[in-house]
């Protein structure tokens, strides 16, 4: 190569040599490796969500039942029991880490990536929100045997 020639070949290089420089154009790809996993550790919450309403909060309404009216269960456990509440954080969960995979592997947008983990966030929230909620006449009631 001579002295006047440029190539893109010796901008795109790292100062060692050893590849391209990492920057803007490694980050204009596609979906990564993080974004996969968060869409892999929110589905694992929405399917958390699902397995807590059909194999936990059934039993729990039913021994729910023996402590008088729904009116005195704390206002938690009341959400936590309707079927909406699973609804609706499920459906946040998957919309969001869906959308957020999506926007990332379409347009390389790190917003895809920010809706993926809020995505994981409030899956995670959810799943001890449903804990506390299903827990909290129990916790209720042993503070006031003392």
């Amino acid at each position: 190569m001579s002295v006047g020639e440029s190539t893109s070949a010796s901008t795109s290089a790292s100062p060692t040599g050893a590849g391209p420089r990492p920057g803007r154009e490694a980050a204009r790809g596609g979906a990564g490796v993080l974004d996969w996993v968060l869409l892999a550790l929110a589905a694992c919450a929405v399917g958390a969500l699902v397995a807590l309403r059909l194999l936990v909060v059934g039993s729990f309404v039913q021994m729910y039942r023996d402590f008088g009216s729904p009116e005195s269960l704390p206002v938690v456990t009341r959400v936590v029991v309707t079927p909406w509440a699973t609804i609706v954080a499920t459906l946040v969960v998957a919309v969001l880490s869906l959308v957020g995979v999506g926007v990332r592997a379409a347009t390389g947008a790190r917003i895809g990536t920010a809706m993926s983990i809020v995505a994981v966030v409030v899956g995670v929230a959810s799943i001890a929100a449903v804990v506390w909620g299903l827990y909290a006449p129990i916790f209720e009631l042993a503070g006031r045997i003392r």
